[in-house]
């Protein structure tokens, strides 16, 4: 059996948490034996982890201890791949390389769109020098979208065969079965729910979200807005709502173990970020019959719309009814794209090969 080792920050949180565990749970274990190696075991989707995963955890508290144990690990689990889904340990393993064995290969999956989601970063000229360089140590980058292969060969010169297009695997079966969980979450009072999902950051783009919405506040009061997430920018985005008086129809009310139940109840999510990966709180949403509607952003979310044949759902933040309409996604299309079983089985073939 070929060794794997994912290598994460914690499973608990994000789109990139999740698309790992999932690869974890569903890979072939009579082709990869799978090792997992976190800086911090405490994630809620740790609990879904087959139990013949082995499971190290880097217990030092700096960098340089977290780097030497990290070490120690891959020397002695001898992995023939590395495989990361987070920017910052990714550079660590790019720059440790030359520690690890020889035979092993490093595959990194990139979660957002390079070129926009640096320039938020504190240092936007260091993380370009990064992406022409450092990170071209990877065997293999997994890009989530067309967009993205894109934004990397013009934005930092990629020329090679080393970036592979792979969508997020999206586990049907699973959350159609969550979204049934339990009885609606909103009040019955006659108002329809607008959910969004993500954490409180400028990427979101919740500030964007709430003035629209305080406009629409103007000339009708038969919406509540439902804000599902956490973040550093949340205080802000509550005195904001204060501020445009919207506050008693606008509820944060943080992150939810089973998103998927407020999915299958909202009459709408809006996706108003300003740039994405490939959102997987869109995909999940179209598994569970919600509404949705995104904004036009850098990243994969056009391609999702385009494959289920709903670009008319790419709209300016000016609310309208038809929002509310019932869609009509083209599963067979949704599935062959996004489907578990297809993504699991490009993901072997990328490990099998690389």
């Amino acid at each position: 059996m070929k060794k794997i080792a994912f290598i994460m920050p914690k499973l608990s949180g994000g789109g990139a948490e999740r698309v790992v565990s999932t690869i974890i749970r569903h890979i072939n274990k009579n082709e990869f034996k799978c090792y997992l190696i976190l800086f911090n075991t405490n994630g809620d989707y740790q609990e879904s982890i087959p139990k013949e995963v082995n499971v190290e955890e880097l217990s030092k508290r700096n960098i340089i201890g977290n780097s030497v144990q990290l070490v120690k690990i891959v020397r002695k689990i001898k992995p023939e791949i590395l495989f990361s889904s987070m920017r910052s340990i990714s550079v660590l393993l790019a720059l440790l390389k030359v520690f690890f064995p020889s035979t092993t290969k490093l595959v990194f999956r990139e979660n957002n769109t390079p070129s926009v989601s640096i320039k938020q970063s504190r240092f936007p000229w260091l993380w370009r020098i990064i992406y022409k360089t450092i990170f071209k140590y990877a065997n293999k980058i997994v890009c989530q979208s067309d967009f993205m292969v894109n934004d990397f060969r013009h934005e930092f010169n990629y020329t090679g065969n080393n970036l592979v297009k792979i969508y997020n695997p999206v586990d049907i079966q699973m959350i159609e079965k969550e979204s049934k969980k339990g009885s609606s979450p909103f009040p019955n009072n006659n108002k329809k729910n607008v959910i969004a999902i993500g954490k409180m950051t400028e990427q979101k783009g919740i500030d964007l979200l709430l003035k629209s919405f305080a406009n629409y506040r103007e000339r009708t009061r038969d919406v509540n807005l439902w804000l599902l997430g956490e973040g550093k920018e949340q205080t802000k985005y509550e005195l904001l709502a204060a501020s445009l008086g919207i506050d008693d129809s606008v509820h944060f009310v943080g992150r939810q173990n089973n998103p998927f139940k407020w999915m299958n109840y909202a009459d709408l999510l809006i996706l108003p970020s300003r740039y994405e990966g490939l959102p997987n709180v869109l995909l999940e949403a179209l598994c569970c019959g919600c509404p949705v509607v995104t904004t036009d952003h850098p990243g994969g979310t056009n391609e999702i719309m385009e494959i289920i044949d709903c670009p008319d759902r790419i709209v300016e933040l000016n609310w309208d009814k038809s929002w509310f309409n019932t869609l009509d996604v083209k599963k067979e299309s949704f599935n062959n794209h996004f489907g578990l079983l297809v993504v699991i089985n490009e993901y072997e073939k990328l490990l099998s090969e690389v």
